[in-house]
């Protein structure tokens, strides 16, 4: 039998019933790489030098085109890509501004140059769609969302980012008993609801926007209550290691208490320092589930995702009913980039007889970045009812609703939480939604006056 390996790959991904293998990021130029999306799910991209010494301050969607007519009509793919760039905080160009100053008779040249003038925005994406189908075969479906992207320099004619990626989603799989032939059935059935179709554009989407160099989504979820943020420099105190080797004599159960104690406090708040305690409690009590969730919140402080899922997927196993434990696995499948995986951790969290604002907020950001908008409002509107005016849930309220297309309903609850971090002197929080309320080009929504005034408001509390 010929390459064994891939076929053992193929057949566990299948009878996994896996929406695909793991994401992988591969350099090269993605009009030559190849790419086998039934192995997995590749995001090929490159970018020009010039990226890097002058990557993009704004960016714009123009129509997207087909590989196939078959694929037509891609809206939605369009509009699916420039949901998934707003949370990214770079300036957007409207769709609805772009479409105005499209020439139908143009060539695709003049309208880019003419869009570039009339926006003042250099740098405009151009997309094909190039691959759009459904498949079923009784107990398995497939769901397939291709695309390739260029980002070009109209003054110069350059291309000087470019990325191609296919979505698949599979479901059903090898029945095993009668039972399970009949719930494959149902399950492939409903893969190919217009919901999963949506989420294999959205999960396109987001991939390809996560290869952008320089864009990444705006991730201010903070860490789970027992684990405090760290702070810019370590406060005046013995290093960690002298206070863990100052615990060599004591019983079990007292060094136990004193590194429990040490997590509670203030004393040594660094990831690095946190690590090194919650190790040491893992050592002592490979049950203790409090040491697995604080190692994998400061390894994802560490920017180390992959271990950070490990350790969470342990907390979790020792003690799945803690709403924490489940939230801090979701988090780390966020920082992974895999927002569906996220979404069970995060709802068990919220399924708890009193569920935190912080974990509806969760929720909310895994369904914006899934495609789900609709989900996203019910979940930040849950959030708010718990904290009522929080900026964040507002915010991200917000972008739930651009996905959605309504920029009116946007604009009025940004507006709200620009408002309310000014009144609370948040400058921090003010000025992330100064910013995005500017990306998102909803300051067409107030006028030139109201605009200018929250700006100078802002720069009371935060001199620019």
């Amino acid at each position: 039998m010929r390459n064994p390996p891939c076929l053992f790959l193929f057949v566990a991904c299948v009878v996994a019933a896996l929406p695909g293998c793991a994401t992988r990021y591969v350099q090269g130029n993605p009009s030559t790489e190849k790419s086998d999306d039934m192995m997995g799910d590749v995001v090929i991209s490159q970018a020009a030098a010039e990226y890097e010494s002058s990557p993009p301050v704004c960016l714009g969607l123009m129509p997207f085109t087909v590989s196939n007519q078959a694929f037509a009509p891609v809206d939605d793919v369009r509009k699916a890509f420039h949901a998934h760039l707003a949370p990214t905080g770079i300036r957007l160009i409207s769709l609805q501004k772009i479409d105005a100053l499209i020439d139908p008779k143009a060539t695709a040249e003049k309208n880019l140059q003419k869009v570039a003038n009339a926006t003042q925005c250099d740098t405009l994406i151009t997309g094909e769609v190039t691959d759009r189908k459904t498949r079923f075969w009784g107990v398995y479906s497939e769901v397939r969302a291709g695309a390739h992207l260029k980002i070009i320099r109209t003054s110069t004619g350059k291309v000087i980012w470019d990325g191609r990626h296919t979505a698949v989603m599979r479901d059903g799989g090898v029945p095993l008993n009668p039972v399970s032939l009949v719930g494959g059935v149902v399950s492939a059935g409903a893969n190919l609801r217009d919901e999963q179709i949506k989420r294999t554009v959205h999960d396109l989407a987001r991939r390809l926007v996560h290869a952008i160099p320089q864009l990444r989504y705006i991730d201010d979820i903070p860490v789970v209550a027992t684990a405090k943020a760290a702070p810019q420099s370590e406060p005046k105190t013995e290093p960690v290691q002298s206070f863990l080797a100052s615990l060599e004599s004591f019983p079990d159960e007292e060094k136990k208490n004193s590194l429990m104690t040490a997590l509670d406090g203030d004393l040594w708040r660094l990831p690095k320092d946190r690590l090194a305690i919650a190790e040491s409690l893992m050592r002592i009590d490979q049950s203790n589930p409090r040491a697995y969730v604080e190692a994998s919140v400061a390894k994802l402080s560490l920017s180390e995702p992959a271990q950070a899922l490990e350790l969470a997927k342990k907390a979790v196993k020792i003690d799945a009913s803690n709403p924490d434990h489940q939230f801090q696995l979701g988090r780390t499948y966020l920082h992974l980039n895999q927002a569906d995986q996220a979404l069970s951790p995060f709802l068990n969290a919220v399924s708890v007889p009193n569920p935190k604002s912080l974990h509806f907020n969760a929720l909310g950001l895994a369904y914006n970045q899934t495609g789900r908008h609709e989900m996203a409002v019910a979940a930040f509107t849950k959030s708010l009812e718990l904290d009522k005016d929080n900026p964040f849930s507002l915010l991200q309220l917000g972008l739930a609703h651009v996905g959605m297309g309504d920029e009116a309903e946007a604009a009025r609850i940004v507006r709200k939480s620009m408002i309310i971090s000014i009144a609370a002197n948040d400058a921090v929080a003010a000025r992330r939604s100064l910013n995005l309320f500017k990306a998102m080009n909803l300051n067409t929504k107030v006028s030139e006056e109201e605009l200018k005034a929250i700006e100078e408001r802002i720069e009371k509390i935060a001199p620019v």
